[in-house]
Parts: structure tokens; sequence; C-alpha cells
């Protein structure tokens, strides 16, 4: 059975079979069945139409009694609502099945008398099947009538868990339309249209729909056409990200590299969906999977959960790294997933309409992790029946910054050691101060916890420093080592990186006092294109600031910088005390000699 989308039944002629429809006149003895009668050969045929249908959602039909008509008769000429020709119309006519049909173990299941008796007349199913003389072949035609008890929607589900193999079906792809989509469509992904089913004669059909129990419906020779509107609740998925486990969802989050990023995707069932759903997850590469097992080598990578508490894994399989190709020729397109998790059918009928199922694993941010403004993205869809959902990808930042080291000139000075500490909010879960860096081409990357090579001394030979793989959060930068003959900086620098909470200052860096860092006394020169008022265009040098750039400023000499310290006051005192002395000795002797 192909898988479709949700559909209530919503017809102008769908049949409850409790209807005197089913039976609009029983015949005394019903003839053989009329598989070419005058209408059939007056008229085109005869169809179903869903209506509101899901553009690209195949459709199917199956005939599950047959039409025994008692006679033909010729009326008066007329025509059909749906304007076919009416001419030649049938009169009584029953709904009939035979033990070679496909469908008789299915709704004569639990027969009462049992079959094995070889009853005239049973129940099944709030059924009345009456055995008459008349043959199909060598099969005896039954008569099919409803009790008072008949529930059509219940029968629908029925026989939607219980098509079986052998039945016969007829299909149909639903066209998209210029009908206006809805909110939710638009969210959803959905296109609206049609779907014709062209069936091959009169009947009683089942459509079986993935996300409803599905439709009953009647066709004889007063209405060739049934229509279906398709109601559906389909199923969705939302996905979020947070850099603690359980807690913080967002859309997005700060991570230094070798942090874990906690994901979370919740999976919603639709009304009625009793298909498959797959889920299908891509990381970027920036982002490992973190692969875990349990007792006996049980895959724990992930932890499912519904309202009854944790999902049994026989209700769902696991693949690692599947590819999909979708498109065709040269629009083809092939995604390879991180994992997909298919849930199983029986599961997802069993679980019931507007249910969630919570999916949650978490993923470290490796050493190739894409720095702010990039971002490293994880990218979540569900396939369902022949659709798939949007997209719903959450996002994953880190950030960087400068530094330069220079003198009061704004000239850069070469080796200088700093080291780099986080504050208490910051820090990582058994972290210890300074933190590790890798030295990587001419940057520090933040070193992932038990990675080989790393260094707490940020030095440069160039003045020059670049910081990068971290958590937005509060630094304190500290300098070790002062260039030769240079004073070493007495007090620490505060530094600030904004992340993805702070709305336009995400990605920036500010100082204790909130003020944005960007470089005063040192400058470098970048070409510039400019175009003058005759459209010509010329590239210039143009000095300019280096913004998110820590300046370190260092001074020579035995002044101490003035960061917090008395620097050169205690000359400025000192020198002052002596001045005073010699004026007053000067003044005592003038005094005396006057005296004298």
């Amino acid at each position: 059975m192909k898988k479709v989308l949700a559909v209530l039944l919503s017809l102008a002629l769908v049949l409850s079979l409790g209807l005197v429809a089913f039976a609009t006149g029983t015949p005394e003895e019903p003839t053989q069945p009329d598989t070419d009668s005058v209408y059939d050969a007056a008229n085109g045929g005869f169809s179903i139409v869903i209506d509101n249908a899901i553009a690209g959602e195949t459709y199917d039909a199956y005939k599950v009694f047959d039409v025994t008509y008692a006679n033909d008769v010729t009326a008066e000429p007329a025509t059909n609502a749906d304007g076919s020709d009416a001419t030649s119309e049938h009169g009584a006519y029953s709904y009939t099945i035979t033990p070679a049909s496909p469908w008789w173990s299915v709704v004569t299941a639990g027969a009462a008398p049992e079959l094995s008796t070889d009853p005239v007349e049973f129940t099944a199913k709030n059924l009345k099947f009456t055995k008459s003389t008349a043959k199909d072949g060598d099969e005896f035609i039954y008569v099919v009538e409803a009790d008072a008890n008949f529930s059509a929607y219940d029968f629908a589900a029925y026989l939607a868990a219980n098509i079986p193999a052998g039945a016969a079906k007829n299909s149909a792809t639903a066209v998209a339309d210029s009908r206006t989509q809805t909110e939710e469509d638009i969210a959803k992904n959905i296109q609206r249209g049609t779907a014709t089913i062209a069936v091959p004669g009169a009947g009683y059909y089942f459509v079986p729909m993935t996300t409803t129990t599905g439709a009953l419906c009647s066709l004889d020779t007063t209405e060739p056409t049934a229509k279906i509107v398709e109601k559906n609740s389909v199923p969705d998925v939302d996905k979020k990200v947070s850099d603690k486990a359980g807690e913080g969802w967002s859309d997005k989050t700060d991570l230094d590299v070798g942090d874990t990023a906690y994901f979370k995707i919740e999976v919603t069932t639709g009304v009625g969906n009793n298909g498959d759903i797959t889920l299908h997850d891509t990381m970027t590469e920036s982002l490992t999977l973190n692969r875990k097992t349990g007792e006996e080598d049980a895959d724990i990578t992930f932890t499912i959960t519904d309202k009854n508490g944790v999902v049994d894994p026989a209700n769902y399989t696991i693949t690692y790294g599947a590819s999909h190709t979708t498109g065709e020729g040269d629009d083809a397109v092939t995604t390879t997933c991180t994992f997909d998790i298919v849930f199983k059918a029986a599961y997802i009928l069993a679980l019931g309409d507007n249910e969630t199922i919570t999916v949650q694993y978490d993923a470290t941010l490796n050493e190739g992790a894409r720095i702010y403004p990039l971002d490293n993205p994880n990218t979540t869809h569900i396939d369902y029946s022949n659709q798939s959902s949007t997209e719903k990808t959450v996002k994953v930042y880190s950030y960087e910054f400068d530094i330069v080291k220079v003198d009061t000139e704004g000239n850069l000075l070469p080796g200088a050691e700093f080291t780099l500490t986080r504050n208490a909010a910051t820090k990582r879960d058994g972290e210890t101060d300074p933190i590790k860096f890798v030295k990587e081409g001419d940057g520090y990357r933040v070193a992932k916890d038990g990675e080989e090579g790393t260094t707490t001394i940020l030095a440069s030979e160039d003045g020059k420093y670049h910081i990068y793989g971290l958590d937005a959060g509060v630094y304190t930068l500290t300098e070790t080592k002062a260039p030769t003959g240079y004073n070493l900086l007495k007090d620490p620098v505060t530094i600030v990186v904004k992340g993805v909470a702070d709305g336009e200052q995400q990605g920036h860096i500010y100082n204790g006092s909130g003020d944005s860092w960007q470089t005063t006394l040192h400058k470098e020169t970048a070409a510039e294109t400019v175009t003058d008022v005759d459209g010509h265009e010329a590239t210039t040098e143009t000095e300019k600031v280096l913004p998110d750039t820590v300046e370190v400023v260092n001074d020579t000499g035995t002044e101490l910088p003035s960061t917090g310290g008395i620097g050169t006051t205690i000359f400025y005192i000192v020198g002052g005390v002596l001045l005073l002395g010699a004026v007053v000795v000067l003044i005592a002797r003038r005094r005396m000699r006057a005296d004298a």
C-alpha cells in the first residue's frame, strides 16, 4: 500500500453501510454480476475524486464489495448531477462478495456462526451475509447488509489495518492546482490539488489513508463519482539546541571548540497517522555525533521518549551515514545523513493522534569549527508517505578576537606573552586556569579535552595574536612576559565576548566598562577602491583602526604602566619633598646672614 496523508471522511456520497443505500433494492435472487451493463456502455466509467489532496501524493482505491443488479431498465432521457448520461439506469441492486474475493477472509473474520458450518446466513463486523443460489463462476454470491450496530468509521479503521496482499487497487497521484495555501500548509511544505482515481466499475470502495482510517464510498449507476475531501493533520518536526543538558533550549547556542552541544527533536504524529515516519538528521562536519554504547554494546546514542516513557527500541530502527538522492538527472541531489531513525507504522498507529516523540542526543564542536559570522548548523526533517516536511535547522556559534601588543606610538612589539582565563560562569566543568590552546597557523585555537600539544602561553613574534574557538563570556587577559626593554603590564585586561543572546552585539568584544574593543594607537593600511566624480576608479591606501581587537600598550624605561599602579607618582612626590627641603634651607641661611 502506498502511503498517503490524513483524510477525514467528508464527501457528498460516502455510504455509511448502515444506510438504506447499502442495498437499494434486494432482488429475490441476484443475477450473475453485471460487468458490462447498459449504464457502463453509455457513460465514461466510474471515478473517486479526492479534493484538497496533497500534491504529489498517491491515493489508492480498493473494491471491497461488488454490485449485483436485479435488472436493467431503460428510462426517459436524463442527465446525472455530474453531467453524465443517465438515460440507461439499473433498477434494484445489492452489494455482494464471494469467497474467491481477497477481501473475503478480512470481512468475514469472527463470523457467527462459524463458516466451517457453511451457514446460509451469518454475521461478521456488524454485517449480515446471506448466501444466494446465484454464482460467480464456481463461487456462490453472498448479499451484504449492515445491522444497526455497524460503524463505518470502525469498519474503515479495520480495513486499513488488514488490507490483503492480493487485493487489486486503482491509483492516482494528486496534481497541484491554483488554490491558496493555508499558513499551516506553507509551514509544512504542503501544496494542495486533486486526485481522480478511475475505477473499473460500480462497487463499494475503500480508500486507505496513511494518516486516517480511510474513506468508504459507494459507486453505482445513479452516482458514478464519489467525492472525498481531505482534511489532514500531517506529522511535523521541530528542533532545538542548548549548551546544557536538558534545559535552555533555543534555535542557536554558543560553544568553545571541544564543548558539547545538546539537541532535542520533537516529532508530532498528526491525526490518525498509521504509516512510517522517517527522521533525517544532517550535521555539518564541524559537529561530531557522540556515539554511545551501554550494556552488551547496545546503542544508547539517543534518548527517545513519548507519553509512555522510554520508547522500546523494537519500535524504531537507526541507520548511520545513509545517502539519499532527490530529483532526477541534472537536478539530482545526494545528501548523506548523519543518522536516520525510522519509527514503524504499527508504533505510530498505536501511539495515537497528535502525540509527540522526543529524540535527544549530543555532539561535540570539533577543531573544524566555523567561526562567527559563520555558523555550525544541524538540520532535521521527516519523511512520511510521499511527502517531506520543511527542514528545521539549529546553529552553533563560536567566536574569535585579536590582540596587538604596541608601544605608545602604536608600533607593534614582539616578544610579549599572555595567558587567558575565564570567569566562573564561562568556565567548563572541571577546567583549570588558564585556558589551554593549540597553536595552528597564525593563531591559537581553544584545545579539546585530552588533546595533545597544548599550551597556556600565547606568544607572538610580530606582536599580533589571533584567538579563536571561544564561547561567549567574560575573559581575563594577563601579560606574563613583557617585550625586552618594556615594563610588564601590572593589571590584567577584561575581555567580554558577546554571544547569540546579545542581539546586534553578537560576535563582538567589549571591555569591562562596556566599551567596544578597537585599536586607537595602532593602525593598519588597507587598499580601498574609490570612484571619482567622472566615474574613474582608483585604488588608495587608507589607514584604519582594527575593530574587535584588544590593544595592549607597553611603556619603556623606568616608568611603570599607569594601569592601576602608582607609576611615576612616587618620583614626583620624592622630588617635591627634596625641593621643599632645599627652599627651607635657603630661607634659613638668609635669615642667619641678616641677623649677623
